[in-house]
């Protein structure tokens, strides 16, 4: 009777954890806990991005300067490279003034709007400046940019899709003013395709800041050249032309090296004649 109720004693003892390792366990659950919450709560800010902190997709508060943010775990971060982008789409087919067919090929910079370009100090020269601005004015400026490019583009991706098609349109329409013997000048004074390129940053500038909080830094052209699908019958015609030049030159030689020999062939008999004259002169006496 007695060795039974030791041994239940003995079985009630170790039936529960021990509550040292109780509260270890307790004090394990909150540091992950806590963890978890510093984690949704606390973030890292680089200096090459602005972070939005957005809440049920719309965008409550901007971090533009590097280091720690902080946000309710029920919101979210939407990060946004502000470094300066450079996009080379393939190249495209248009027709100049003189309905020459050509394939261009550009590239633009662009970027999220910074203190620069609120500033006025990333505009070029000789356009109207913005007033000046103290820091707080900038950063609500900023911060309008990336409001309005999170919600018109949403993506480094889709910017880009959309300036492509702003720029194809802007550039077709001065390809479309231009003649193509403009546009091959060998001129150093007459550089066409730059003026073009600088004609369609500057009407795409305010236009993409506007609308889809873009600046657009620089648009210019890498290259053009006829569409492959008519290269050949181009060089065909270009060695075409290079031929009759080549029979037109050598008929103007044909036709110089004939007064040559006219004029050398009646110099030699006025030589002759007056030589014979002398030596029958010179004979007679």
């Amino acid at each position: 009777m007695h060795l039974h109720i030791g041994s239940e004693a003995h079985s009630h003892r170790h039936t529960g954890p021990p509550p040292r390792w109780g509260r270890t366990l307790a004090c394990v659950l909150l540091l992950v806990l806590a963890g978890a919450v510093l984690f949704r709560t606390v973030f890292f800010v680089d200096e090459t991005e602005y972070v939005s902190v957005t809440q049920f997709g719309q965008p409550v508060r901007l971090y533009t300067e590097a280091g720690l943010g902080v946000k309710w775990p029920y919101q979210s971060l939407r990060r946004f490279d502000r470094r300066l982008q450079m996009y080379e789409p393939p190249g495209r087919e248009m027709l100049t003034e003189d309905k020459e067919n050509l394939t261009f090929q550009w590239y633009v910079c662009w970027r999220i709007p910074g203190a620069a370009f609120v500033t006025g100090q990333s505009q070029p020269v000789g356009e109207d400046t913005a007033p000046a601005l103290d820091d707080q004015r900038i950063r609500e400026e900023i911060k309008t940019y990336v409001d309005r490019f999170l919600q018109s583009v949403g993506t480094m991706e889709a910017a880009e899709r959309r300036l492509e098609e702003r720029i194809q349109a802007a550039m077709a329409a001065e390809i479309g003013r231009t003649q193509l013997h403009q546009l091959v000048s060998l001129e150093a004074e007459d550089p066409q395709l730059e003026a073009v390129a600088s004609r369609v940053t500057q009407s795409l500038r305010k236009a993409a800041a506007e609308q889809f909080g873009i600046e657009v830094v620089d648009v210019r052209m890498k290259r053009f050249n006829y569409p492959e699908a008519v290269k050949p019958s181009v060089y065909a015609e270009i060695r075409s032309e290079r031929e009759r030049v080549a029979v037109q030159y050598r008929a103007e030689g044909a036709s110089q090296k004939s007064k040559i020999e006219s004029l050398a062939d009646l110099q030699r008999e006025q030589l002759l004649a007056q030589a014979t004259r002398d030596a029958t002169r010179i004979r007679g006496e």
